[in-house]
């Protein structure tokens, strides 16, 4: 017990004094910059003294510490000093924050998410040869990408060949973006990083839209939002109100821990993304819940279409999407979880889901042509916004403000400034047809295809849509002022959008000219 309470500590410790984002430099989540002060040849003095002072077990004071050098690399990057207290991977001891510390890679045997172990100086300078430290690892960031938003100031190497060969990647991924690329190894599933999508999606439209546009009205819906993080990133870290469409409960646990610690504050390179203060005391605003399903009575409600009684039909897609439940075999509803050989539920399991049957009705004039959408974000890679969704009391909304009433239901659907949908599965079009239908501007990625439930979509000459490139092009011709763009993560990324402006010179071209 006392050996826990004291890892409880550290790890707290850790928390409370990291000073980087977890995305934004996941290698760097250890460290923070001191300025080089020594010349090259006081370096290799200083790096003598310290293999001398590990071999004889002697105890280096902070000055000679200092002394060491901030300057091993070509491009003069500083060496880091630690904020967090942790322990050396080499001697076991504690490395107190503000100690000097140095990066190696991760050995075999030992799993972390920026593959790096952190030693003090002297044990580093202990391990290399002629008084030297190992070589510097390569910046994960610009191996993955081949860009690194530190720049020169990164202290990891950005060696020009992996930037080429990141370079490479990206363009196979473009030319052939149904191609797996194995990265964890023959026999294994591949890993996706995209774990900072929402906050991808947050930036490019911040930097797309603008704060004053996003904003306007009832503020951003976003459809299929799985847990709701985009939606709470938007209220708490950008004041945009934003309401989130999404049969299952929202959990923002993840979000408020690292609200609560600052964690969204402690890079400066994301600060011109942030319009609110940092306040511990103040308690994060959860966004709006419509606990719905997207199916077609819905879509023809919200987009004006439709001629049933509003309260009807929102009080039919609540009880849709109550009585859906997570299983290993996917997504069912009560009456079919016992016939899935009453598989315990699971929340964000991958298997792609089945769709319950939908009336026919086509609300938006074609542009829905398939019956069964649904919002519901976790699909066959993982990488659904939603992966890992909670589960809670039947009518519960989890951690999102409840939407009880038909009426508030629709003055947030069509008051809204936009339309997101960040890996919707099945609800993609549905998102797209909504959003034209109301004269929308909106950003949506799609993720899978689920050729199989929707056999009745074609591409302009005739084939049927079963790859992703298949689907891009697909949803693309729903509408010729939508647009395509990459955003930066792995995974699906390719996002479909239409501007205001594009909604404007699309209304204009309309047949009615409004």
């Amino acid at each position: 017990g006392r050996r826990r309470s004291s890892e409880d500590a550290r790890r707290r410790a850790r928390r409370s004094d990291c000073r980087c984002l977890p995305r934004a430099c996941r290698a760097h989540s250890r460290s923070a910059f001191v300025p080089p002060s020594m010349s090259p040849d006081d370096v290799a003095a200083a790096a003598a003294a310290a293999a001398a002072s590990e071999r004889t077990g002697a105890v280096l004071s902070g000055d000679e510490v200092g002394r060491m050098g901030a300057e091993v690399t070509k491009r003069g990057a500083p060496l880091p000093r630690a904020k967090l207290l942790s322990s050396c991977a080499c001697c076991r001891g504690d490395i107190q924050p503000g100690e000097v510390i140095y990066p190696v890679e991760q050995r075999a045997g030992r799993r972390s998410r920026a593959g790096l172990e952190w030693l003090h100086w002297p044990c580093a300078v202990g391990m290399g040869e002629g008084g030297a430290p190992p070589p510097i690892p390569i910046c994960k960031h610009f191996a993955r990408s081949g860009q690194c938003q530190y720049g020169i100031a990164c202290f990891f190497e950005h060696p020009p060949a992996v930037g080429i060969e990141a370079e490479r990647r990206a363009l196979a991924r473009k030319s052939d973006p149904n191609a797996k690329v194995a990265n964890r190894g023959d026999g294994r599933r591949n890993r996706v990083k995209n774990d900072s999508r929402a906050s991808v999606m947050r930036r490019w439209l911040l930097d797309t839209c603008g704060v004053e546009m996003l904003r306007q009205g009832s503020g951003v819906l976003d459809v299929a939002g799985g847990k709701g993080e985009l939606a709470w990133e938007l209220v708490n870290l950008n004041a945009i109100p934003a309401t989130v469409l999404e049969p299952r409960p929202l959990d923002f646990a993840s979000c408020a821990g690292k609200f609560s610690y600052g964690i969204y504050w402690r890079n400066p390179i994301f600060h011109r993304y942030l319009h609110c203060s940092h306040d511990p005391a103040q308690a994060a605003e959860a966004p709006w819940h419509l606990r719905l399903l997207l199916d077609l009575p819905v879509l023809a409600w919200a987009s004006g279409a439709g001629d049933k009684d509003g309260d009807e039909v929102f009080a039919n897609g609540g009880r849709a999407a109550r009585a859906l439940r997570w299983t290993r075999k996917g997504l069912h509803e009560d009456g079919e979880v016992e016939q899935a050989d009453e598989e315990e539920e699971v929340p964000g399991q991958p298997p792609p889901p089945s769709a319950p049957p939908l009336p026919p009705p086509d609300p938006c004039d074609g542009v829905a042509r398939e019956e069964g959408a649904l919002a519901a974000a976790p699909n066959e890679e993982g990488m659904g916004d939603g992966d890992g969704g909670v589960e809670q009391e039947e009518g519960g909304h989890g951690d999102g403000r409840a939407v009880d009433s038909a009426t508030r239901a629709l003055e947030l659907i069509r008051g809204c400034s936009l339309v997101v949908a960040l890996h919707p599965d099945q609800a993609a079009e549905p998102a797209i047809a909504m959003a034209l239908a109301l004269r929308k501007p909106f950003a949506v990625v799609p993720c899978c295809v689920y050729a199989t439930e929707f056999p009745k979509r074609r591409l302009p000459g005739g084939a049927k849509v079963r790859t992703y490139e298949d689907l891009v092009e697909y949803l693309q011709g729903l509408s010729p002022h939508i647009r395509t763009t990459e955003l930066d993560f792995e995974g699906k990324r390719t996002l479909l959008y239409m501007t205001p402006a594009d909604v404007a010179a699309a209304a204009g071209s309309s047949p009615q000219g409004e």
